[in-house]
């Protein structure tokens, strides 16, 4: 069964944002997955893998971002679950590459 986990990656300028990423094993398989979210060391408890949501300006921030997660996470194992209905082995691969596909900014044709 493969598995889906919040990751956080520190700047590596003091003082500045980091990036949250998605790490998805699958047979000994490893992926990460980056995604646009970005916040402070401080913001994120690495025991629990999600955002921790003070009492700062940013909270309405960290909020959204911490709902964006929860969604993320469901739809990895809604995709998770389809691909394992199969009936046929899968790597980290299929995963990833439905994460693109769905991640990708949508444009709207021009009139």
């Amino acid at each position: 069964m493969a598995s889906v986990k919040a990751k956080f990656r520190p700047s590596v300028i003091e003082g500045k944002e980091g990036t949250v990423y998605y790490q998805i094993i699958q047979n000994r398989v490893i992926r990460q997955l980056k995604t646009d979210y970005r916040i402070f060391a401080d913001e994120w408890n690495d025991a629990e893998n999600n955002i921790v949501i003070g009492n700062s300006e940013r909270s309405n921030l960290l909020l959204s971002l911490q709902e964006r997660m929860k969604w993320d996470l469901k739809r990895f194992e809604m995709t998770i679950r389809k691909l394992g209905n199969q009936k046929s082995t899968f790597t980290a691969s299929p995963i990833s590459d439905r994460w693109a596909r769905y991640a990708r900014p949508r444009t709207i044709p021009a009139p």
